[in-house]
């Protein structure tokens, strides 16, 4: 109310995978609020897809990837598969679990390294995997760094920051069709999946492990794209682009 009092222009972004559970459950509310903004902005099309729906316009912006921590060798020459994100079922860790066992009878000498709080779902204790709970940010990003392969077998998302993360670091991933998570596959810097499917979770996590040019491919062409497309720079000018381009001009 302070900015449209002094004279300026309001833009909120959607951040966050329960949108379309919260506009269902509170449809009026949350016009409310989206009438209030002179913008949104949003991070995947899905979201874009339902503010069109209920009749609002939206401009879609990317998260920047952050400067990433030096890595010390190729994703091909690492020990771990790493998972970093809250340890439930939203984040799939379910699916993982149901994927392991396969992916661990074919590369015994690799382990899962599983990064992040737990929640409601218990991941069960099995042969390689590794709970390190929650990380700093600095530690995460060490292990992302330093990771053959993360794997991110999500039901909901945004646009993940951790996917952008081990772009940045040079590391290919494994993640589902969900949220913005489609938006990474020109990056051609890792592999999208179906959601909820462990056999497709572990077939692709072996086809990945056992070409190690593909998965250091993947890695630079990740650092490649994050340097680009994803950079700070490239966001705060598609940010003063909302701010400023004239209502006429819609993208």
């Amino acid at each position: 109310m302070y900015a449209k009092a002094i004279g300026c222009r309001t833009v909120g972004t959607l951040h966050g995978a329960d949108f379309a559970s919260s506009y269902k459950a509170h449809p009026n509310l949350v016009s409310r609020v989206l009438r209030s903004l002179d913008r949104t902005a949003v991070l995947d099309q899905e979201t874009a897809r339902i503010l069109r729906e209920a009749g609002f316009e939206s401009f879609t912006v990317r998260n920047p990837a952050p400067r990433a921590h030096a890595a010390t060798a190729p994703p091909s020459q690492s020990e771990y598969l790493l998972f970093v994100g809250e340890v439930g079922t939203r984040k799939g860790a379910d699916v993982l679990a149901d994927a392991w066992p396969a992916i661990h009878a074919r590369f015994p000498d690799l382990r899962l390294r599983v990064l992040g709080p737990p929640t409601s779902y218990e991941l069960p204790e099995l042969p390689g995997i590794e709970m390190h709970g929650p990380q700093s940010w600095a530690s995460a990003q060490r292990m992302i760094s330093e990771c053959r392969l993360l794997v991110l077998p999500s039901r909901a998302e945004v646009l993940p920051m951790v996917l952008l993360e081990a772009m940045a670091a040079g590391r290919p991933w494994i993640s589902t069709s969900v949220g913005g998570v489609p938006l990474l596959e020109e990056t051609r810097s890792g592999l999208i999946i179906k959601p909820g499917d462990a056999i497709a979770l572990s077939n692709g996590c072996i086809a990945l492990l056992e070409s190690s040019a593909c998965l250091d491919r993947l890695g630079e062409a990740g650092a490649t794209a994050a340097k680009a497309a994803y950079s700070t720079d490239s966001v705060l000018a598609r940010y003063h682009e909302i701010y400023w381009t004239p209502d006429s001009v819609r993208s």
